[in-house]
């Protein structure tokens, strides 16, 4: 298995150039379905104990534990959605999609099956951290996607409870997803789905959890320790004058300032840097 299972004859270095972080992407047909999951191996995944499965409520998700499928499709016919998490580690095909994810893209990849119930609204306005690509196993549904102007290029650390959805006023697009359809959304980007068809819809989720620039920053923590300048101690605050502490700080502000940007620009730091994201990579 490739990624040509998910993205069919779409060029992944145009498609990198153009869309990926950037802007929604959408490829009709692009799906082999012969090689992906279908309604059935859902609900046998659903009745395995050590898979995740959620399903919506007035709370919230909350887990479900499932002993045949009748008791899966009862909870479904009475309305709502039900999460497969982490099925990459349930599904061989997953598996080694998740793989090919992960070795092209550079991040942690989960791959998620979500089923909904016939003419049924999923999951509310949300967004995620993650680069997500949706592919229609069955049945059709509906996508809004706006640009997120309230907390662009989200955080897992600054992620919030209340994401502010009344807040957005860019453009609203809608997107129909029949089976083999391929959707891409980049970091941060609002949706909400409905299922339109008669039957059930099942629809694969990758998420890719990609690097931030705060990598970098994190990674250029460790080489200052080395740095004397951002090893020593400060003074007091208590018993000093304020212009003096004022000036002082200002001074120290530039020095540890010039010595972060002098350690960021060395190619030494930046030849490791690289290989250090390279073997992550493999």
């Amino acid at each position: 298995m490739d990624l040509s299972t998910i993205f069919g004859k779409t060029s992944l270095p145009g498609f990198t150039a153009e869309y990926l972080h950037r802007l929604p992407y959408t490829a009709p047909q692009a799906a082999d379905l012969s090689r992906l999951p279908r309604l059935a191996d859902f609900f046998i995944m659903a009745q395995t104990p050590q898979v995740e499965v959620l399903a919506d409520s007035q709370a919230g998700f909350i887990q479900k534990y499932f002993t045949s499928e009748i008791e899966i499709q009862n909870l479904l016919d009475q309305g709502g959605t039900l999460v497969i998490r982490h099925a990459e580690q349930h599904d061989d095909r997953l598996s080694e999609l998740a793989k090919c994810f992960e070795k092209y893209f550079g991040g942690a990849v989960d791959i998620q099956l979500f089923a909904t119930t016939r003419h049924l609204e999923g999951l509310n306005w949300h967004y995620d951290v993650e680069d997500v690509y949706l592919v229609s196993l069955q049945g059709v549904k509906e996508y809004g996607i706006r640009k997120n102007t309230v907390n662009p290029l989200p955080l897992l650390e600054n992620l919030p409870t209340n994401m502010r959805y009344e807040r957005e006023v860019t453009p609203l697009y809608r997107v129909s997803l029949s089976p083999g359809d391929l959707l891409y959304l980049p970091p941060g980007y609002w949706h909400c789905a409905k299922n339109l068809s008669h039957q059930l819809s099942l629809i694969l989720s990758i998420g890719i959890l990609s690097r931030t620039a705060m990598s970098i920053y994190d990674e250029l923590r460790r080489h200052m320790l080395d740095s004397l300048a951002w090893r020593q101690r400060l003074p007091p605050l208590e018993g000093i004058e304020p212009e003096v502490r004022a000036a002082h700080y200002k001074q120290l502000f530039q020095t540890l300032a010039s010595e972060f940007i002098f350690q960021l620009n060395r190619p030494e730091f930046q030849e490791k840097w690289l290989a250090a994201s390279d073997s992550a990579a493999l």
